[in-house]
């Protein structure tokens, strides 16, 4: 019985996913050699499909993480930005939904975010990219937090700084292996009510 041989499409995506693993795993001292092995492939092949380790790198773990971190953290944000909050209980969601996605994204693509994060001086120009989306997207959240800011029931508080350490702290927490949504909650329930005034505190309750 013959075996259908793979077309040069799939092949490319099957060296792709072997390597993003073997990268994952072993960071950027893996070689096109260790690819190739796990592949079940030589090493010429590999290199016809990708000239050189840097470019199976790049096509490997760093495209696809920042086409991930855009298209889940865009996701995110049109969400909220279609909330009509009115109440500091839609305020909440917002960032629980938020606060979930990142720490999802940490805890299922951890290993690679980590082997994208020890390369960085190595991609200089991918990385500053990458920084730079990631700036802009987390700055939007920003802004739509800090519109709360002063405003009953709120009181005045740094959205830039709350925002950034909320992702830290997430981000963190997913590594260690918290479920992603019950963090959110529970550190963002506790941020809230310490962003409350005295009076939106004593009508919640607490």
């Amino acid at each position: 019985m013959s075996t259908r041989r793979m077309s040069g499409e799939e092949r490319r995506s099957q060296l792709l996913k072997v390597a993003r693993e073997v990268f994952a795993r072993r960071g950027y001292r893996a070689t096109t050699a260790d690819v190739a092995r796990e592949a079940g492939v030589s090493e010429a092949l590999v290199v016809k499909h990708f000239r050189s380790k840097e470019e199976l790198f790049r096509a490997a773990v760093l495209e696809p993480l920042a086409w991930l971190v855009e298209w889940a953290l865009r996701q995110e944000l049109e969400v909220a930005q279609a909330a009509d909050p009115r109440h500091p209980l839609e305020y909440l969601e917002r960032q629980v939904t938020f606060g979930t996605t990142v720490g999802r994204l940490v805890r299922e693509h951890g290993p690679i975010l980590l082997t994208a994060l020890r390369e960085a001086p190595s991609f200089p120009e991918d990385s500053a990219r990458l920084q730079a989306r990631l700036r802009a997207l987390i700055d939007e959240f920003v802004e739509m937090v800090g519109h709360f800011s002063g405003q009953e029931p709120f009181r005045r508080f740094p959205a830039r700084a709350s925002m950034y350490w909320a992702i830290g702290g997430l981000a963190l927490a997913a590594l260690m292996g918290e479920d992603p949504e019950e963090s959110a909650r529970g550190y963002f329930e506790m941020a809230l009510f310490g962003l409350l005034t005295d009076e939106a505190r004593r009508s919640a309750g607490r």
